[in-house]
């Protein structure tokens, strides 16, 4: 299999823009028992993931094909490749930004 893994766009927020005194007084409508499942979402990225697969196959100029070497052994390929897009974030508990802060 070919595999190529990009992360395409990231996106952070830095610390010294995070607002904690607004956050704080949304915090403070929330019951504390409830603040557990709140989060500040900090950053995010979408990651690209292109992916090939490849069967064992014997070299052939005349076949309109992909092909790779690995290990001494040849192996090819008809696929395009397929993408998949991930998104992924980095949160922060509620109550550890507050506390942090």
């Amino acid at each position: 299999m070919e595999l190529n893994i990009q992360d395409a766009t990231k996106s952070l927020v830095p610390d010294s823009l995070i607002d904690v005194d607004v956050i704080k007084q949304i915090a403070g409508s929330l019951p504390a028992d409830e603040r557990k499942n709140y989060f500040y979402v900090k950053g995010a990225i979408l990651t690209l993931i292109d992916n090939k697969k490849y069967t064992e196959s014997k070299f052939d100029a005349s076949i309109n094909s992909c092909f790779v070497t690995a290990g001494g052994k040849t192996y090819s390929s008809n696929e395009k490749f397929q993408r998949d897009r991930v998104i992924s974030i980095l949160k922060v508990s509620l109550d550890n930004l507050i506390s942090a802060h």
